[in-house]
């Protein structure tokens, strides 16, 4: 069964990105959802490793991770438009943003804090297969935490990618994450329904607490809260919209519709919504850890060498 109903297409996806990171004043759905996770990481505990940024947002969000977990260093995912000509290729131009390797620390905000590790991935001529794993080399089993605000119900193949960040986290490390659920944006596909245009499907919190414990994660913790947007006016409820993501369909419609189209949607909307404008926005959170336990049937096995003594 595909993991999706209507198949996302990845290059469109990350080309989109690339445009819309740069719009910090439109992401505020995203800023909004990055503030909330930032209040749920605070129970969290991690191993000794690095934290690794792979979001839909952009440089804002990155500084308040930064300032969450300012003891540790925090390479972030940045995106570009540029071509190249491999997944190796694209590894081997990856560019780090840094200070000097001299500089262990710079003041930030109201403390002593090591520099952000900026990582730009070239997205424009890469295919599927290519954006399926979304971190750099040399990072691998030095990651105690991989986060990844708005990012995952993008991706045609998101378990694939969840599978790699499983690999790519240290023992104990853990993976938090937020992404839309399937009641984001319903005002839009009743929209889109009466216009005939494909509109994204959404998976629940309990098909993505599955897709954790496939890919080998344990403990996994899901939960879901919705956001309700109130607009005066419909331009800007497409505008936020439309910051918030764009269409990633792989059988989305090729062009505009135009402005008799656009009217139409307009007059829908306010007649649906008799002067009240709203658009929900659904979230799903979910964490889960890298550990050494493995299941087998109803049992749990725990090596030897990971059971430790009450003192």
């Amino acid at each position: 069964m595909a993991w999706w109903q209507l198949p996302r297409d990845n290059r469109s996806a990350f080309l989109q990105l690339a445009r819309r990171s740069q719009n910090h004043q439109g992401l505020f759905i995203h800023n909004t959802i990055q503030q909330r996770m930032l209040q749920r990481s605070q129970c969290m505990r991690l191993p000794e490793g690095w934290v690794v940024d792979v979001s839909w947002g952009g440089q804002a969000q990155a500084r308040d991770l930064q300032r969450r977990y300012q003891d540790r260093q925090v390479h972030v995912m940045s995106w570009s438009k540029k071509p190249v000509m491999s997944w190796s290729e694209l590894l081997r131009q990856t560019v780090i943003k840094s200070f000097p390797s001299s500089v262990s620390s710079v003041f930030f905000g109201r403390g002593w804090v090591r520099p952000l590790q900026w990582h730009e991935f070239q997205t424009d001529k890469l295919g599927a297969d290519h954006l399926n794993h979304l971190l750099p080399a040399g990072l691998s089993q030095k990651v105690a935490m991989i986060w990844s605000n708005s990012l995952l119900h993008r991706l045609a193949d998101p378990v694939a990618t969840i599978k790699s960040w499983h690999n790519a986290l240290a023992s104990n490390g853990v993976l938090f994450f937020s992404c839309f659920g399937p009641d984001t944006a319903y005002e839009l596909r009743e929209l889109s329904q009466a216009l005939g245009l494909p509109f994204a499907d959404w998976r629940d919190m309990h098909d993505w607490g599955d897709a954790l414990v496939h890919t080998g994660f344990t403990d996994p913790v899901m939960e879901m809260e919705r956001l309700t947007l109130t607009y005066r006016d419909v331009k800007q409820l497409f505008e936020d919209w439309r910051a918030a993501g764009g269409n990633c369909l792989l059988h989305r419609r090729q062009g505009c519709l135009g402005s008799s189209a656009l009217k139409r949607c307009y007059a829908l909307l306010e007649a649906a919504d008799q002067g009240r404008l709203q658009m929900t926005i659904e979230v799903i959170y979910g964490h889960a850890w890298r550990t050494e336990r493995v299941f087998k049937g109803a049992e749990v096995r725990i090596p030897v060498e990971k059971i430790g003594r009450k003192q």
